[in-house]
């Protein structure tokens, strides 16, 4: 479990949960934004923060801890969970790319930047981020100093023609400003989400104040394949683990990160004196879109296995089984998860996800491939020259951390590490498919990451280890070739680049490796991408976010401050509210109205969408244990007071009074409506006479009831404020 939350060194209440400890989600979508009013966008982001709207880190981690899933990378967060067996948890997050933060930022930023430049032309603005690749964006960071091909990259992800000749802001105008990524337990609950939040920013309508640019949408895959991608390995392996948050890593996997690796402003931050001090606790997303080819991968591996010419030479991937060893070879696990760093011929389910191994003895050649995908984006020991020399065949393992200084100095992570996020996309592979040997479908992952750096980040992992041919160093028995590229995302996109290959052992000479070339990209396709930074919930609210003029209005005035004559208008106007309020609720008397005089309009504002949102995910989804915990949520923080009958429970009425109910208030709305008649009708299934308080459905009619009548009391109650 991780660090009590009292001992932190990161604050899960400000930040977002995608980063830590991630998004619960079957499914998820990321809606991609251009803002077409300023102003107003910052006043509808204001709006989804008051309404609680951006999921936090400490939401996330009490729903994944209530069902068991907290720990990611096991067999019981992987396992099979029918829909009608999911808990409902719906998310929002959102980032913004580098245009995007100018437009949102605060309006005095310009202003004191254009002064300080008048007093040193070389000053640069200490209240913007000063990331080199996050404001060129992925696609001149990859194209002009990687080598992605403009042409094969996907049109939403491409500048247009000639943009190369244009500078300053006019060259990133193409780019999206950001992204929203809403998540779900379900497909009908996350259009709801996205609905809710589309709503929020009024899109489509003339009062807009963002439109949606293009939007990817991705599930996680069916059955017992949940947690793998479309090759069939499993995902999201060996996160690193982070020092003051996360539960220490066991003896013998990799030592824990410094926050500031993953969150700015922290410690290990390179970038922590150069930063805005707004950015603390926010990352940097990377999202890049990968097109999967599942039937190409499969006949490449059948056919370097079997094949007598085109073949790998020697008997290591020869036999029945021989296309999964070189597939686990080239990957680094089995499907499984099991490491071939442990289990070299043969998956052992007993080991899948284990991360207890570093790759020693480091030139070993008949072990884990060099340029496996897991080795080459997590070196491990090939990193740490501190532990045993590179012919060091001692497999002993290391002092527990803390016994020896100089070892645990070696053992450290570096800025290099990253937190994978993502999803897959496309449906399974269909039989035609399999009969052709050829993908039809489009399939694939929606690969996202976080970083305090993307230099440090993601693109030294790409640029520097993924696509050298010569990385990891001092592997002589595999020279002049080197150890390779990997296998699944080194960027040889084009012919201009050097040509891929991968070195592995025979299965016979264990000083030399053979060469096996791997084309330009035949089963993934590097679809390009974004660059953006995700905020803290502080750094949104203070920063790039404001009051809307209804608010500031309100605000200016308040009740105490009103002249006596005012003041009594004002009492006598609460009185009258009161009153009407009375009269509107004439069915079931179980809310006592006195605790709405004690809030304010911006807790009015907030409890509104609160009741209405519940509403409308009762209308669907209803788990009455999670609805009593709502409820009673509700009750300590705005002082809710149900009436109850003299035994102190609250007891059922009979199928005619609940009926009379419903039909009179049948027209008050849709969700009402629809959720007043679901559950009444599962209510009456159960209990055909009644239910007391000490039967589920009795209770959820209290909880329903409760929910239907706030709604009716909060339409009248101050209109004006919605």
């Amino acid at each position: 479990m991780p660090v009590p939350k009292d001992y932190r060194e990161v604050d899960t209440d400000n930040i977002q949960g995608s980063i830590w400890p991630r998004l619960p989600k079957f499914y998820e979508t990321y809606l991609f934004f251009k803002i077409t009013n300023k102003e107003r966008f910052r006043q509808d982001l204001r709006g989804i923060l008051d309404r609680g709207l951006i999921t936090t880190g400490t939401e996330c981690e009490e729903h994944l801890t209530s069902v068991g899933e907290f720990k990611e990378a096991c067999a019981y967060s992987r396992r099979e969970m029918p829909e009608n067996q999911r808990e409902p948890f719906t998310a929002i997050n959102v980032a913004f790319t580098h245009v995007g933060l100018l437009k949102v930022e605060h309006p005095d930023v310009e202003a004191n930047f254009a002064m300080a430049l008048k007093d040193d032309p070389d000053e640069y603005c200490r209240d913007r981020i000063n990331e080199g690749l996050f404001e060129k964006g992925m696609f001149d960071d990859l194209v002009y100093e990687g080598a992605d091909n403009p042409p094969a990259l996907d049109p939403d992800f491409r500048a247009p023609p000639d943009n190369e000749t244009k500078t300053g802001s006019e060259r990133w105008k193409w780019r999206v400003d950001g992204v929203f990524i809403v998540a779900a337990h379900n497909a009908r609950a996350l259009r709801r989400k996205i609905a809710i939040l589309e709503d929020a920013f009024n899109v489509g309508d003339v009062k807009g104040s963002m439109r949606i640019a293009f939007r990817r949408d991705g599930r996680v895959r069916p059955g017992a394949d949940r947690g793998k991608e479309h090759f069939g390995y499993e995902d999201h392996i060996s996160q690193p683990r982070i020092d003051g948050l996360d539960d220490p890593p066991e003896k013998g996997e990799p030592q824990a990160c410094l926050p500031g690796y993953i969150f700015c402003g922290l410690n290990g931050d390179p970038n922590r004196r150069r930063g805005p001090k707004w950015a603390k606790e926010g990352s940097f997303l990377v999202f890049r879109q990968l097109d999967q080819k599942v039937p190409e991968f499969e006949t490449f591996l059948e056919k370097k296995a079997w094949d007598p010419v085109e073949g790998i030479p020697g008997t290591n991937y020869k036999g029945p089984h021989g296309p999964a060893k070189l597939g686990a070879h080239l990957m680094g696990r089995w499907k499984s998860g099991t490491p071939v760093a442990r289990a070299i011929d043969h998956d052992d389910p007993a080991l899948a996800f284990d991360n207890k191994f570093d790759f020693r003895p480091k030139k070993s050649i008949t072990r884990c491939p060099f340029a496996a995908h897991v080795r080459k984006m997590r070196p491990r020991a090939d990193k740490k020259h501190d532990i045993g020399g590179e012919d060091d065949d001692s497999l002993e393992p290391l002092p527990e951390p803390g016994n020896d200084e100089a070892i645990d100095e070696g053992q450290r992570e570096d800025a290099s590490v990253i937190l994978r996020r993502g999803i897959t996309f496309g449906p399974e592979l269909t039989d035609e498919e399999k009969s052709l040997k050829k993908t039809i479908e489009h399939r694939g992952m929606y690969f996202t990451c976080y970083q305090s750096g993307i230099r440090d980040g993601f693109n030294f992992l790409m640029t520097r280890w993924a696509s050298n041919s010569s990385f990891p160093e001092y592997k002589t028995k595999t020279f002049p070739d080197g150890p390779g590229m990997d296998p699944f995302v080194n960027q040889r996109l084009r012919h201009d680049h050097p040509e891929g290959h991968i070195s592995l052992y025979d299965g016979a000479n264990k000083e030399r490796t053979v060469k096996v070339d791997l084309g330009i990209s035949p089963w993934v396709d590097q679809k390009g991408g974004e660059y953006f930074f995700t905020p803290s919930l502080r750094a949104l609210r203070e920063q790039f976010s404001t009051e809307s003029l209804e608010e500031q209005s309100q605000s200016q005035s308040p009740t105490e401050d009103l002249p006596p004559a005012q003041l009594l208008d004002k009492i006598k106007q609460l009185e009258q509210e009161k009153q009407a309020l009375e009269k509107a609720v004439g069915y079931a008397g179980l809310i006592r109205l006195d605790f709405l005089t004690r809030l304010n309009d911006a807790d009015l504002r907030k409890l509104k969408h609160q009741v209405r949102d519940a509403l409308e995910r009762l209308a669907s989804d209803v788990n009455w244990e999670h609805w009593r915990e709502i409820i009673e949520e509700f009750n300590g923080k705005y002082g809710f007071d149900l009436l109850y009958d003299s035994t102190g429970l609250f007891e059922g009425i009979s199928w005619s009074d609940w009926k009379y109910i419903h039909s009179s208030t049948q027209y008050s709305g849709y969700h009402r409506t629809v959720a007043y008649r679901n559950r009444l009708g599962q209510w009456c299934n159960n209990s055909k006479q009644g239910g007391t308080g000490e039967d589920g459905s009795g209770n959820g009619l209290l909880w329903l009831t409760f929910i239907v009548q706030l709604h009716d009391v909060l339409q009248a109650y101050k209109p004006e404020i919605h």
